[in-house]
């Protein structure tokens, strides 16, 4: 996931080094905010086939090693994602075509999907076999 997270932050800071250092640039941003949101569409789609298949493979394999994986680095799928839903909501926010502004908002409300990931993860953790062998019940 952090091949997404690096993708998404170039495409941001690229917006940013672009509006500071390039002349002009904001006189045509209208026409770079649907390359940007296909850009971060791109890379969503991206992040999202290589979360599935992580979840997937925990999923049928049925082992997590909580050991190995007892640092903040499980945080980092969350930050690409919310990355993405920034890259989404600055063409939508800025944007002065309806059009752009409705795709940009609209792709970057994030709130539901994460309800519904941390319903899924909740259940997923009932499930003996995805509990820490040491935890209380």
């Amino acid at each position: 996931m952090a091949i997404p997270l690096t993708l998404a932050m170039s495409i941001n800071v690229s917006f940013v080094v672009g509006a500071v250092f390039v002349p002009g640039l904001w006189s045509v941003v209208e026409y770079l905010f649907p390359v940007a949101l296909a850009g971060f569409l791109a890379v969503g789609i991206y992040a999202l086939r290589l979360y599935g298949r992580y979840l997937a493979r925990i999923i049928a394999t049925g082992t997590f090693d909580f050991i190995a994986n007892a640092s903040l680095s499980q945080l980092v799928p969350i930050f690409a994602f919310a990355m993405i839903a920034v890259g989404f909501a600055a063409p939508g926010a800025m944007s002065h075509r309806v059009e752009i502004n409705a795709i940009g908002i609209f792709l970057s409300i994030s709130r539901p999907q994460q309800r519904r990931q941390e319903g899924f993860v909740r259940r997923l953790s009932q499930r003996h076999w995805l509990r820490h062998p040491d935890a209380v019940s």
